[in-house]
């Protein structure tokens, strides 16, 4: 096998390594943060009860999670022409959702809203006893920890070889 064929087939198993190895490795990081805080979520939220360190823990987590995967999508809509048409409209949407839960949690202060002070935002409101979740409440409208992994994760499974254009690199060279 060539080193283009192997270059290649690592393209097509991870395809945004073809945008970013870079981004692909804090993709593959966030994963494992994601996995970490599922876990402890499913061994501590009985009866809506958890160990005091492991929810610290699984807070830490997610502040780390979402600091890092808006991160990464907003690296991505910055180059969006890297990107197919329909890459980029899922991208400028997953920056949005993901937008307003950053804001709380990096900035404590909410999304637009500079100069007033945030509530309850970054705080837990719910550990969902049934689907074991850490749950908050963010400009009124519920959040879910568990939901939030999972549509990032579905992102990063929903993106396919075809839809990436060209390096991130090519991208800076020649001005965007």
């Amino acid at each position: 096998m060539s080193d283009i064929e192997s270059l290649e087939e690592m393209y097509r198993k991870a395809p945004v390594s073809k945008f970013s190895i870079y981004t692909q490795i804090q993709i593959d990081q966030l994963k494992k943060v994601s996995d970490e805080i599922l876990g402890i979520l499913e061994r501590n939220n009985v009866a809506g009860l958890f160990d005091g360190g492991d929810f610290q823990r699984s807070y830490g987590l997610y502040w780390l999670w979402v600091l890092g995967a808006y991160e990464v999508i907003r690296t991505m809509a910055e180059h969006g022409q890297c990107f197919s048409e329909p890459l980029r409209q899922k991208v400028g949407v997953l920056k949005e959702e993901l937008a307003k839960v950053r804001m709380p949690f990096a900035k404590q202060q909410l999304k637009g809203q500079k100069d007033r002070a945030i509530g309850s935002e970054p705080s837990v409101v719910g550990v969902g006893e049934e689907d074991k979740d850490l749950l908050f409440q963010i400009e009124g409208k519920s959040v879910s920890c568990r939901k939030m992994l999972k549509r990032f994760e579905d992102f990063v499974q929903s993106v396919n070889y075809e839809e990436v254009l060209r390096d991130l690199r090519d991208d800076l060279k020649y001005g965007g």
